[in-house]
């Protein structure tokens, strides 16, 4: 049987475990997801590049899925969300969303919502976070979102 290691000063007057004391351990909802070996690595903004960041797990796997489908297209889409994602210079390709879909709440704030079509399907929507600099994904994929379609 395994032996564990014990507290070298001992046990606990008050009997409690061996955690640290409220307010000692990470802040609730404020976890953060380690890179493991084989992810790739992001580069950090420099200078006045935003920040992009995945909102939901199935934003980062339709991430990979447009990456492997059409590789330049995403990369073009992701120096434009780094450079300025409230570009309106190709508004066919980058655009602020309308009607219904004009804002998203995100942590109880309410955000702009945009999209940029990488392929003629291949989407990414967006919320930009403007005093923090940093572009929020909140969906990525290879087929049109339906909730567009009328």
């Amino acid at each position: 049987m395994a032996r564990h290691r014990q507290n070298p000063r001992g046990p606990r007057p008050d009997g409690a475990a061996d955690h640290p004391p409220p307010g000692r351990g990470p802040r609730r909802g404020t976890r953060s997801v380690s890179p493991k070996r084989g992810d790739d690595v992001p580069p950090p903004p420099i200078g006045n590049e935003w920040r992009l960041r995945f909102t939901t797990n199935d934003a980062a796997k339709g991430w990979g899925d447009l990456c492997a489908e059409a590789l330049g297209n995403t990369r073009r889409c992701y120096e434009a969300l780094r450079t300025d994602p409230l570009s309106t210079n190709d508004p066919n390709r980058q655009h602020r969303l309308r009607g219904r879909l004009t804002t998203a709440t995100l942590g109880g704030t309410e955000y702009p919502q945009w999209e940029y079509e990488v392929t003629a399907d291949g989407r990414d929507r967006y919320l930009v976070d403007q005093p923090r600099r940093t572009v929020h994904l909140v969906y990525a994929s290879t087929r049109h979102p339906k909730d567009t379609d009328s």
